[in-house]
This record gives structure tokens, sequence and C-alpha cells, in this order.
């Protein structure tokens, strides 16, 4: 979803993806000492792919210990060991939007103070870096058991 909403005087965009936007290091430390560990949403593949490797050094098996998504479907992602799962967007799409967004926004005499709201299309991609964890299989035998 991508949003537009007013700060002060001026128009101040905001792109919200769904997805969590924090650097390298910072999102990973948490990680390290999580029970159980959680799955990691990355702002983009390369970031997941960082993750991947951080991971490996420290012994964190990917998808059995941690499971690890990316965003925009960069090709080099699908040759990760284990290919690496990600969610897919259209470039040419999110260019066209954004467009519409600045192109509406010069053209409107007042801002929006609800901010305007624009859906970007996404598909998931899924690989082998993420797997179900193994507290909610447990979970899920007990109830269904």
């Amino acid at each position: 979803m991508l949003t537009s909403t007013p700060s002060g005087n001026s128009l101040r965009k905001q792109f919200l993806l769904f997805i969590i936007f924090l650097p390298l290091f910072v999102s990973f430390a948490p990680l390290l000492g999580a029970e159980p560990r959680l799955p990691h949403l990355s702002s983009n593949d390369m970031t997941a792919m960082g993750i991947m490797r951080k991971s490996y050094a420290e012994g964190i098996a990917i998808p059995r210990d941690l499971s690890v998504v990316g965003f925009d479907d960069v090709r080099i992602s699908q040759y990760m060991l284990p290919p690496l799962t990600t969610i897919e967007m259209s470039q040419s799409e999110l260019a066209r939007i954004a467009f519409q967004a600045l192109l509406e926004d010069v053209q409107r005499k007042v801002p929006n103070p609800k901010g305007t709201e624009y859906v970007l299309m996404t598909s998931l991609v899924l690989q082998e870096s993420t797997a179900l964890s193994s507290k909610w299989t447990e979970l899920h035998k007990r109830e269904v058991g």
C-alpha cells in the first residue's frame, strides 16, 4: 500500500509496503536470542541474503531455526542455498503508481487530510528459506490430536 499524508505545510510521502525497514545488523541482533526463533521479513532480498549469510556464520540453520523472506524478487535470490522465499512486485507498476501519486499531489490545491491510498499487487514466491515453526507444529498436533 502506498499512502501520502500531510506533514505541516508540505505533503510528505510515506511508502508503506507492509515490510520491516531495519538495517541488517539491527534486525539480526534480536534473532540470536529469540526463542522460539521468529520468521524474518526483510525490506529487500539483498538484506535477506545478508541475514542468511550471518545466520550461516552463527550456526543458525535456514529454515530449520529461522525462516527468512525477502522483498523484490531479485534474480540471484533463487541461487541462494537454500533458495530465498521472496515477495514479487512489478517495478513498472510501482513506477506507474508513484508517478500517478506525484501527479495527483501536484494537481491537488489542498492536501487530503486523510492521505491517499494506492494499492500495489504483490505475490509470494515460495522457495526453501521458509518452514513452519516447530512450536506451531507441536501446538497444531495437540489441537488436532
